[in-house]
């Protein structure tokens, strides 16, 4: 799957707004419906995709589809993980907890 492809998906199953990475006193997500600043140990978590480039397996995406906690408004987080990842995206890939259920 491409990011592209993934974030198509996620589109057609309602995930319309954006969510972004910021760099403010730590790790953060942005809602950019409301604006509201989100730890990412706070982040509503609904659906979860992690990708790997077709001719370079070391360029790692993670795609979330999250739901504000202030708005409601469904939308996307791209970040990068891995090695290539920059400071801030590894920050929140590494802080979001996946707290949708099991099984």
């Amino acid at each position: 799957m491409t990011l592209v492809e993934a974030l198509e998906s996620l589109v057609s199953e309602g995930f319309v707004g954006d969510f972004r990475v910021v760099a403010s006193d730590g790790p953060m997500i942005r809602c950019a419906g409301c604006g509201m600043l989100i730890p990412p140990a706070d982040a509503e978590v609904l659906r979860l995709l992690r990708l790997e480039g077709e001719s370079d397996p070391s360029e790692e995406v993670f795609v979330a589809g999250l739901r504000c906690p202030r708005c409601g408004a469904l939308g996307t987080l791209v970040a990068t993980y891995g090695p290539m990842a920059d400071g801030a995206d590894a920050d929140v890939v590494a802080a979001l907890v996946d707290k949708r259920p099991r099984g």
